[in-house]
């Protein structure tokens, strides 16, 4: 695989940028583990209830966003994705020249604490660089929780509170709480959302560029040691045969 040609996706853009312009301890660590899903074929990430509900709700959110900001207008999700040789990406929704990412929180105390992240920021970078745009808007949203993952929830809290059945009354009590947590058909619309706009400027594509080709290095060099070790380990692997044979041969 040639990794200097690496393209990388919007998502991945804040973990491999700092502050300093130099890659971190945690940079590094993360292209470790991009490296090992590229040359293996699999991914370390896995399913969480906050990306399920993400996904679930993803349309959910986009209502939101045309009972609100666009209300009376129809907005749909683009389905288009875009590579320009350095990222690529699929933003979510793209209106009247701006970019939006759609995020929709876990519960109300996620959302009420919730903040613009260095990640989503340069998400919304990369999007803007792809749409040849300069305006973005992170639009986090309160949606209900899908039945399923509430129902997971209730099951995680009877295991956790040893109750003696699903009929004790401090259980229900619990689950009616939970549930109320996830519900926010009552609220009002303007408690439903929040936005953060980003801009993007020259500087920050040049600061995009560099981070990608130092972080590309990176993973040539992390792609050099390892080709290094498996050398090594064939000539050890063949020294040792080469051994086995003369001690056969002296047996004889």
């Amino acid at each position: 695989m040639d990794f200097l040609q690496y393209t990388f996706r919007a998502h991945q853009l804040g973990k491999i940028i700092s502050a300093s312009g130099k890659l971190t301890d945690g940079n590094k660590t993360y292209l470790k583990e991009l490296f090992t899903g590229a040359i293996t074929g699999t991914r370390k990430e896995v399913s969480s209830k906050y990306f399920e509900k993400g996904l679930f709700e993803e349309e959910s959110g986009i209502s939101l966003l045309n009972n609100t900001i666009y209300k009376g207008k129809l907005l749909t999700k683009n389905k288009e994705r875009k590579n320009n040789g350095w990222v690529q990406g699929e933003c979510d929704v793209i209106k009247d020249s701006i970019v939006y990412d759609i995020k929709n929180a876990w519960d109300v105390f996620t959302f009420e604490n919730s903040a613009l992240t260095h990640e989503y920021t340069w998400q919304l970078k990369c999007y803007m660089w792809l749409w040849e745009v300069t305006n973005a808007r992170l639009f986090y949203c309160l949606n209900n929780t899908p039945e399923h993952l509430l129902i997971a929830e209730e099951r995680k809290l009877f295991y956790a509170g040893n109750y003696i059945s699903m009929e004790n009354e401090e259980y229900l009590s619990d689950c009616e709480m939970l549930r109320k947590k996830h519900n926010h058909d009552s609220k009002p619309l303007e408690e439903r959302f929040k936005i953060w706009d980003v801009n993007l400027t020259a500087e920050d594509i040049v600061t995009i560029q560099v981070a990608i080709t130092k972080a590309r290095e990176y993973l040539c060099d992390l792609q050099l040691d390892r080709a290094s070790r498996l050398e090594y380990n064939r000539n050890f692997l063949l020294f040792l045969n080469y051994v086995r044979l003369i001690q056969h041969a002296r047996c004889i």
